[in-house]
């Protein structure tokens, strides 16, 4: 015969299924949010340019050349003059009160339109949040602020989060902004790392001036960004409770991240 003495035809056996394949690190649902597309790159320039004082719609189109460098980039962020894997910001001034900063801000939202319409603008009212650090301490206002910005940013890392009368901080409540603004910048929220470098920071702030200096501020761009940038860190240091600490460096670190300065329009 053709079989050998003491051996058994082998039995058939239905396949043992394969284990579970590990997920891979690329799987993670955070690399998928962050690999999306940006919805602050599909505004167009003459929509968010109409936001500024006309002599610098230059300014705004190269601020919007950087928030679509941002988006092709990838998960890498932004490697242009807003410094490498850093969300792209935009200081908005308004030569009045705080309340035509506010008003601003909405218009600031509708620039974007494909953000509001995916939910991935933040609209943040600088005023309440003041107002709480008032009511209650500057520590609470500033942790409530921090979980608000890293709640989006988990939700819409490349969404656009629109801070409204940024004037009203204080240097207390910077600490909360200042990661958001920051080259790789993360926020840690229930155990997990939250990235705030590819987002887009847009800004706005009131700086009343009499029409002479308002003057000197416009004789070009780089005058008026460090003037305004000069009013702003001024206005947040004589906010600064009597009881507070020492300078932090806190209003100098707010200043350096911000990237590109305009009048409104």
């Amino acid at each position: 015969s053709g079989t050998t003495s003491g051996q058994t035809p082998a039995q058939s056996s239905p396949p043992t299924p394969p284990p579970p394949r590990a997920a891979a690190v690329d799987e993670d649902p955070d690399l998928a949010l962050w690999a999306a597309p940006s919805c602050a790159a599909r505004a167009t320039d003459r929509e968010v340019i109409e936001l500024a004082h006309g002599d610098w719609s230059e300014t705004v189109a190269v601020f919007m050349d950087t928030v679509r460098e941002a988006d092709t980039s990838g998960r890498g962020g932004v490697r242009s003059v807003a410094g490498v894997g850093k969300g792209p910001s935009l200081l908005l001034v308004a030569n009045g009160n705080r309340d035509e900063a506010r008003r601003k801000a909405k218009g600031v939202v509708a620039a974007f339109e494909s953000c509001t319409e995916d939910k991935c603008v933040l609209r943040l009212d600088c005023e309440a949040v003041a107002q709480t650090a008032m009511e209650t301490s500057e520590r609470e206002a500033r942790g409530q602020l921090q979980r608000m910005i890293a709640t989006f940013l988990q939700r819409c890392p490349r969404g656009v989060a629109v801070f409204a009368g940024v004037d009203a901080f204080t240097p207390e409540l910077l600490g909360a902004v200042i990661p958001a603004l920051s080259e790789g910048g993360r926020y840690m929220k229930d155990g997990r790392e939250v990235r705030a470098d590819l987002a887009t920071y847009v800004m706005t702030a009131a700086l009343a001036r009499e029409p002479e200096e308002l003057a000197e501020w416009m004789e070009s761009e780089r005058q008026f960004a460090r003037s305004a940038k000069d009013a702003l860190s001024k206005l947040m240091y004589s906010r600064q409770r009597d009881d507070a600490r020492d300078d932090d460096g806190s209003v100098g670190a707010f200043r350096r991240r911000i990237d590109f300065v305009a009048p409104l329009r």
